[in-house]
Formats: C-alpha cells, sequence, structure tokens
C-alpha cells in the first residue's frame, strides 16, 4: 500500500529532529556528571588520607598509653611521698613543744622538789611530786608561772598533804596549769 503525506510541507514529519535546547543540554550534563565524579573521586582520597591519619594516630596513641600509664603512677607516687614529707614535717614540728615543756618544767624545778608524774592533755599539764616543804612546791609554782618560751598560765595547786617517803617527812603534791605557744 502507497502513502501519501498530505500534510503541508511546515507540518511534515521528518527523520530524528534534534532540538537545539536538547542538543545543548546533553554535553552539559555530562559536564555536570563528570564534575560531580571527579568531586567524588576527591573527596573520596582526603576521606582516606583522613583515614589513614586516624589510624597512624591511634596507633601512636597506644604507643603513648604505656608512657601515659607510668606518668599517671609517678604522679600517683609522687602525691604518697609529699603527703609523707608532710607528716614527718607535722611530727618533727609537734616533737618540739615536749621538749620545750621538759625544759622549761626542769629549770622550773628547786632542789627540795621532784616530780613523780606529769600528764598534758591538750593545754592542760598536770604535774604530781613530793617537796620537803610547802616553801619549795611555792617556789616551784611560781618558776613554772614565769616559763618562756612556752607560756605557762593559771598554775594552781591541786593539793598538798603529808607524806612519808623512806621514813622522811615530805609534802605530796598536784599542780595544774594551762600551757599554751
Amino acid at each position: 500500500m502507497i502513502k501519501i503525506n498530505l500534510l503541508p510541507k511546515e507540518r511534515r514529519r521528518r527523520g530524528i529532529q534534534v532540538s537545539k535546547p536538547l542538543f545543548i543540554l546533553l554535553p552539559a550534563v555530562g559536564l555536570v556528571v563528570a564534575a560531580m565524579v571527579l568531586g567524588w573521586w576527591y573527596l573520596d582520597g582526603q576521606a582516606q588520607q583522613l583515614q589513614q591519619e586516624v589510624a597512624r594516630s591511634r596507633a601512636e596513641l597506644k604507643k603513648y598509653e604505656a608512657d601515659i600509664k607510668k606518668v599517671e603512677q609517678f604522679r600517683a607516687d609522687k602525691r604518697r611521698l609529699e603527703e609523707r614529707v608532710q607528716i614527718v614535717r607535722r611530727l618533727a614540728t609537734e616533737q618540739e613543744g615536749p621538749v620545750h615543756l621538759l625544759d622549761q618544767v626542769s629549770r622550773a624545778l628547786p632542789e627540795e622538789v621532784w616530780l613523780t608524774g606529769l600528764n598534758k592533755t591538750r593545754d592542760k599539764l598536770t604535774l604530781q611530786g613530793y617537796a620537803f616543804s610547802n616553801f619549795g612546791i611555792a617556789n616551784f609554782m611560781t618558776e613554772l608561772g614565769k616559763s618562756r618560751p612556752l607560756s605557762i598560765r593559771r598554775v594552781e595547786l591541786s593539793f598538798s598533804e603529808k607524806a612519808t617517803v623512806e621514813r622522811v617527812p615530805v609534802e605530796r603534791f598536784e599542780v595544774t596549769a594551762e600551757v599554751g605557744n
């Protein structure tokens, strides 16, 4: 069968025609796709470099973990040693107090008085002893009150009573005082 196209020439169908916008659009889309592929390739390369850096950093961190533990151990040891030094220093300074106290008491002690007991609790000092007379006890209390560098205050006689030591009549006494620096 024969086909005849009766349409005017302008409206007749011709073979495949490519319009200008489509002809320009295809290379533009190709360029965009190529740019995207290049961008992806570039970003993928950077991501791989960053992953390698992370892996290197983790390896380096593992290498230094042992050193970090040693440093922490040294710091803990240093803190313990510093605490021990503080304790030793505190004990050394506290040790001076009793030494000075005994020195002051022995300096204040007259010839006719001897002590049998000395007790210090916080800032209270209690002294027990014997004397040949009440005058010896009074002299001892007076000298205690004058003691320096320690401040021995409020020296008071708790009691004084007659006693016998090896058939010798003496006075047994107890003196209390406040001690401060």
